[in-house]
C-alpha cells in the first residue's frame, strides 16, 4: 500500500489538505450505520457522509463529477501514518457507490483513543482495511 501511495504522490499534485476537527462536521447531516468489527461484532456508529465533508471543502458535489474531477484522489491519513486512497469517482453514488462515513461515535459513545476521535466507516466493505482509524486529515490530490 505504501509503495502505491508513494507512486501516486509522485504522479499527483496536492491541491488541498483538510484537517479533521469537530467544527468541520458540526453542521453536516448525521446518519447511523452498522459496521462489523475484526471480532465479527456489529457496531452501531454515527457520523457524517464523507461526500458532505468534501463538498464543504469546495470539491464538486457528487453526481456532478466529470472530466478533470475524475482525476482527483482523496487520501485519508491516520495519526499512526496509515493512509488509504479513494478516487472521487468511487465516492460518487452514481459512479462507484462507495458509501463512506466519517464517524465520531460508535455504540452511542464517542470514539476512544484507539479508534478516534474520528474514523472512516465503509458499511459495504467486507474487511476493515479502508476504515481508517485515528483519522487526522484528508489530502486531495490531482493526477496530471
Amino acid at each position: 500500500m505504501m509503495i502505491l501511495l508513494s507512486a501516486l504522490a509522485m504522479a499527483a499534485t496536492p491541491t488541498q489538505r483538510i484537517e479533521i476537527m469537530p467544527e468541520l462536521i458540526a453542521d453536516l447531516p448525521r446518519q447511523q450505520i452498522s459496521i462489523v468489527g475484526h471480532d465479527d461484532s456489529v457496531q452501531r456508529c454515527e457520523g457524517v457522509p464523507l461526500t458532505g465533508v468534501l463538498a464543504k471543502a469546495g470539491l464538486p458535489a457528487v453526481s456532478k463529477l466529470h472530466g478533470k474531477d475524475l482525476r482527483k484522489v482523496v487520501v485519508a491519513h491516520a495519526r499512526d501514518g496509515y493512509a488509504v486512497a479513494f478516487s472521487l469517482g468511487e465516492l460518487d453514488e452514481m459512479l462507484g457507490n462507495a458509501r463512506v462515513v466519517l464517524v465520531d461515535k460508535c455504540n452511542y459513545e464517542p470514539l476512544g483513543q484507539e479508534d478516534g476521535p474520528f474514523r472512516l466507516a465503509l458499511p459495504g466493505d467486507q474487511r476493515g482495511a479502508r476504515m481508517v482509524r485515528q483519522l487526522i486529515a484528508l489530502e486531495i490530490l490531482s493526477i496530471d
